[in-house]
């Protein structure tokens, strides 16, 4: 039974993961399609700063993820030994 409650664990931290993962993408994207008139001119004028802002709102959360207490414990069970 131990060994099942130790999967799950794992797996929650899994899921936790990609869930806020998923879940900042999507508001990054809203927030970039939707963003004030001055900002969406600059974005559509020069698409490679919009996809500037989202690839270093991405890399901040995968960073954030990482380092947190649930994504250290998921690099200590991860890695092999």
């Amino acid at each position: 039974m131990r060994l099942r409650s130790l999967h799950f664990q794992h797996y929650l931290i899994e899921a936790w993961g990609l869930g806020t993962f998923m879940m900042v993408a999507g508001a990054v994207a809203v927030l970039l399609a939707r963003a004030p008139d001055p900002v969406r001119g600059a974005l559509a004028g020069h698409p490679i700063l919009g996809r500037l802002a989202f690839g270093c709102a991405m890399g901040l959360t995968v960073i954030a993820i990482t380092y947190s207490r649930w994504g250290r414990a998921r690099a200590r069970i991860s890695t092999p030994r």
